[in-house]
């Protein structure tokens, strides 16, 4: 996905000034395309994150790119998701999402997780990003004037 995304970076910072920043599910594979997203970042474009430990009183950056999701975190991450969705502090257009949160379930053992053959990758890129927006302290308004030519930034197939 590096070679996909990192174009895509670096047209959100020429169009709006701003440095996207990037938390790839470490698990998985997520670490190693932060590690590649590293490497490309030589105009430094966009941010990386690097994770946060979790459970002391100050927060100290562990040094490692992308979101862990562990034992420690995975409680925390979910259950912060599910108050922000309950409470409906954030609204879910996407019809894929909200299917993926309609077949969020508890276990039996007592873990969320997507029910047989469905799938929960959208829930964690969500809670993921809900969980920068609470920590990284973004910047509530940027100013910048878009040519006329990019009226449309957006589609199915990324950015233009």
């Amino acid at each position: 996905m590096t070679a996909a995304i990192f174009p895509v970076l670096e047209r959100i910072f020429d169009v709006t000034g701003v440095p996207p920043m990037v938390a790839f599910e470490a698990n998985n594979g997520g670490a190693s395309e932060m590690e590649r997203l590293s490497v490309l970042n030589r105009l430094n474009k966009y941010r990386l994150y690097v994770m946060k430990s979790i459970g002391r009183v100050e927060s100290e950056p562990t040094g490692k790119y992308g979101y862990q999701t562990n034992m420690a975190t995975r409680p925390i991450l979910l259950g912060d998701w599910k108050q922000t969705v309950d409470k409906r502090l954030v609204n879910i257009y996407d019809k894929e999402t909200i299917r993926e949160h309609l077949s969020f379930i508890v276990s039996p053992s007592g873990k969320a997780e997507a029910e047989s053959n469905a799938h929960d990758d959208l829930i964690f890129a969500h809670a993921i990003a809900w969980q920068l927006f609470q920590t990284e302290q973004p910047e509530t308004s940027y100013e910048w004037d878009l040519p006329p030519d990019d009226t449309v930034l957006f589609s199915k197939g990324g950015l233009y």
